[in-house]
């Protein structure tokens, strides 16, 4: 650390009984001391017999991966033992190490929102684009792709370079070899040494000559609120949501204290994704304040696919700069 010291995530398989922990030791190298400064243990003690990462973070806090221990898998605790963020796995995952990045939802879409392929036969290819558009200020380097079926490839040699506000255009290549249906996600990341941030475009195709796009209303399984983009907003912004069946749909802003300041969305809505702008120029009679605001998406579901009615409600926070 900026201080000189070190922290260290120990396994613990010598203590005698063993358990985990982080430790902070400042050293005195010349005389080969080192001096326990501040340690954390969970409470019940937890042991994880290999594996693991500590790193302290810039708000002091340390954030603490618990390795083969899957519960908790991932700590952030205070200077002083007080935990703020608590993550489990299920028993089958292991956390190698932890890592906390800033949160950094829709900083560049993809357009389509998926790629739909359609019928392809067997060692046929088809080709479709890919518009990624760059929502901030500042230049983007889209510098890793990653999909899990090789029937699916971009053409492109990487990095993706995006001018603020700008967009490229991007080629998928679908090619598949045996008979079946081809779902799969295309991940568009940009990662430097201290951030990943990624998008995640559908993949959907068939070698069966039947496979119409109607068959694709399966893979919208969920209600989906988006984060707005660009967040913070000055003066529009862009709200995104998916619904999975047809119902009547509401859009709202509310303002901090509760208020309603405008309705964006108010009628009957097919199944399908839908994009929506918040213009803050545009609320009559209100002379909207930098600060925060929440976007809350209703849902009343006119019928399910197992017969019966249904409702869904997701409320998100989103940030006007002046």
């Amino acid at each position: 650390m900026e201080n000189g010291n070190i922290t260290v995530f120990d396994n613990g398989n010598l203590h005698s009984p063993p358990f985990s922990r982080v430790a902070e030791y400042q050293l005195d190298e010349p005389n080969r001391l080192a001096f326990l400064i501040w340690d954390y243990r969970n409470n019940p003690e937890t042991f994880s017999f290999a594996m693991g990462s500590a790193r302290r973070l810039d708000n002091h806090n340390t954030f603490i991966g618990w390795g083969s221990e899957t519960l908790p898998a991932i700590s952030e605790v205070t200077p002083a033992g007080e935990v703020a963020l608590f993550l489990s796995l299920p028993d089958t995952i292991f956390n190698y190490r932890g890592f906390k990045f800033p949160w950094k939802t829709n900083l560049f879409v993809g357009n389509p929102e998926s790629l739909y392929f359609g019928y392809v036969p067997p060692n046929d290819s088809l080709l479709l684009q890919l518009e990624i558009t760059n929502n901030s200020n500042q230049q983007i380097e889209i510098n890793s792709v990653y999909n899990r079926d090789s029937a699916y490839s971009v053409l492109e040699n990487l990095p993706f370079v995006l001018a603020p506000f700008g967009s490229i255009t991007i080629t998928v290549k679908f090619k598949p070899e045996i008979d079946k249906d081809y779902f799969d996600d295309l991940h568009l990341r940009w990662e430097t040494e201290g951030q990943r941030i990624a998008q995640v475009i559908p993949l959907i195709g068939s070698t069966d000559p039947n496979f119409t796009e109607v068959e694709t209303e399966d893979v919208l399984r969920d209600y989906i609120l988006s984060q707005n983009y660009p967040n913070p907003f000055n003066p529009t912004t862009t709200i995104a949501y998916e619904i999975p069946q047809m119902g009547f749909v509401t859009l709202k802003i509310y303002d901090i204290l509760g208020r309603e300041v405008a309705t964006l969305v108010n009628e009957e809505k097919l199944a399908g994704s839908y994009e929506v702008q918040f213009d803050s120029h545009s609320v009559e009679g209100r002379n909207l304040s930098s600060g925060i605001y929440f976007y809350q998406l209703l849902v009343s579901a006119l019928q399910s696919k197992d017969g019966k009615a249904g409702n869904y409600s997701e409320t998100k926070k989103m940030i006007l700069l002046r």
